[in-house]
């Protein structure tokens, strides 16, 4: 088959474009870099270093171009039902039905945040209630807040262009439930890691010190200002045990190098479930605190996972931290089960073959 991925997330489509490949598909990846991040992989990019309006429009006209060119596949799949995150009203529906034109079955992941994902959440789940109500106010203009919790209106219009793909993945349980009610929306799928491209080594703790790590993206969203919280108790608790590491801004593959010398990852507070960052982490061996909701984990079939769970607490973080410090000579084994588990649920191939079966129904 012929397959053109759509735009970037944390490098799902560039890791799902490697497990399409096995198979032997003809896959081509038109994406930004994903800001910051850098995504490797790209065929084809519209990123510009002209900043302001005049970079939107130059933006703008690549995308348009490329949806002339880009025409004759069997599958086209789309990150972000709110089209390419493009703050001018109109554009992203029009680019995604340009794109779509000329193509055979379009398809658009749930992934990130948006209007329905903001009104269907608050007041049903206290974790992302929380990220809406206070993350996402933190890490946003006043304007672009209003417009991402949404009203009535503005969610059934999302839900109306929704339904014009022919279907929906959802990437998690909390992407899936605001839209489970469409006809065209599918069951989640697990976000796709290219295992053979990420290392793995046992997780020993270096000269006998917990080393705990905490990328910074979206402060507010992550719950970044509860994690350092509980660094700065820790570090000034355990000056010798433990080294607690916040960093953000780093490109891709900078990002997976820093990961090499830790052992514990502390992904965000707010979300019910693993992402991206977190998912490399534990394929790397690292123990990962985070996202791991029996609720939700229980409905994607991933129940058995190595992730320990935490609250938006300060309190909950230092707890399992130092529960981690008093079991440190089980964080290898922990570390190998993270492996393990990547390997069967979220490995790129794996994760292929369930994309392969719902584009066929």
């Amino acid at each position: 088959m012929k397959i053109l991925l759509i735009d970037e997330f944390s490098g799902v489509h560039s890791y799902l474009k490697d497990g399409l490949q096995e198979f032997g598909h003809n896959v081509v990846l038109a994406a930004s870099q994903d800001g910051f991040k850098k995504i490797p992989g790209l065929d084809y990019t519209w990123d510009t270093s002209v900043r302001g309006g005049i970079g939107s429009r130059i933006r703008r006209f690549k995308q348009w171009n490329l949806s002339r060119k880009l025409k004759g596949f069997d599958i086209v799949q789309f990150i972000s039902n709110l089209g390419f995150r493009c703050r001018k009203p109109g554009w992203g529906e029009y680019i995604v039905r340009r794109f779509s034109d000329g193509n055979g079955k379009s398809f658009c992941l749930l992934a990130g945040e948006d209007p329905v994902y903001a009104q269907y959440w608050r007041g049903k789940n206290e974790r992302i209630s929380r990220m809406v109500e206070i993350g996402w106010k933190k890490d946003m203009s006043e304007k672009m807040y209003d417009k991402m919790l949404g009203t009535p209106e503005s969610t059934r219009e999302l839900k109306d262009f929704s339904s014009e793909f022919y279907g929906l993945i959802p990437l998690a349980v909390s992407y899936f439930k605001p839209y489970a009610d469409l006809a065209n929306c599918r069951r989640p799928i697990p976000m796709p890691i290219n295992t053979s491209k990420i290392s793995y080594k046992e997780n020993t703790l270096s000269h006998g010190k917990l080393i705990v790590f905490h990328g910074i993206n979206r402060r507010g969203t992550k719950g970044t200002d509860i994690i350092e919280e509980s660094f700065n108790e820790l570090n000034s608790k355990y000056p010798n045990d433990i080294e607690c590491i916040c960093a953000g801004g780093l490109p891709f593959l900078e990002y997976q190098k820093l990961l090499e010398r830790v052992n514990v990852c502390v992904d965000q507070t707010n979300a019910p479930e693993c992402g991206m960052n977190a998912l490399i982490s534990m394929a790397k061996g690292k123990v990962v605190l985070g996202g791991a909701d029996p609720e939700f984990t229980s409905t994607m079939g991933l129940e058995n996972t190595p992730a320990i769970d935490i609250s938006p607490s300060s309190k909950d973080i230092i707890c399992k931290i130092e529960n981690l410090l008093e079991r440190r000579k089980e964080i290898p084994e922990i570390g190998f089960r993270s492996r393990e588990f990547i390997e069967k649920h979220h490995d790129c191939r794996v994760v292929a073959e369930q994309y392969l079966k719902a584009w066929a129904h």
